[in-house]
């Protein structure tokens, strides 16, 4: 029973936080530097990938934005909507890091601290790569330290 008190618990904490990132998601115009993602990722794949031949920042964001674009179109809100995604299940991750680190409880305080984050809320809703890079930082450290069960020294 306790399991599934804590399931529901961390469905409303993303849950709420989904809805916060989600709250005037294409309101907004967009600004340069989103403007700067609508440019490279106008084109074929291969154009986006070859425009960060010689970038100092990866490429990756970039591409899925350029496979998104043309399924779902270009507009404030589509263009933004992956970022929302990404912030999305950063949350779920912190949440996994806190419990493996700790026990539920700070698992559950740091997803609902990522959640209402005001910072992350506004990340979440730029279309840069700024929520794929917390995610995949947030997951890359949940499997380097949890994962591999480096020994206690």
């Amino acid at each position: 029973m306790k399991i599934k008190k804590n399931s529901c618990l961390l469905a409303a904490i993303i849950f709420i936080g989904f809805c916060l990132r989600l709250y005037h998601l294409g309101d907004l115009s967009l600004w340069l530097d989103e403007l700067h993602t609508v440019v490279t990722t106008s084109g074929s794949i291969y154009s986006t990938i070859y425009s960060f031949q010689h970038a100092p920042f990866p490429a990756l964001y970039f591409i899925l934005i350029n496979l998104w674009a043309k399924i779902f179109g270009i507009s404030e809100f589509s263009l933004r909507f992956p970022s929302l995604l990404f912030s999305t299940l950063s949350i779920f991750v912190a949440y996994k890091l806190g419990k493996e680190f700790f026990d539920r409880r700070v698992g559950m305080i740091a997803a609902f601290l990522l959640a209402v984050s005001p910072y992350s809320v506004n990340y979440a809703q730029e279309a840069r790569p700024y929520a794929l890079t917390w995610l995949l930082g947030l997951s890359s450290f949940y499997i380097l330290l949890v994962k591999t069960r480096w020994p206690d020294f």
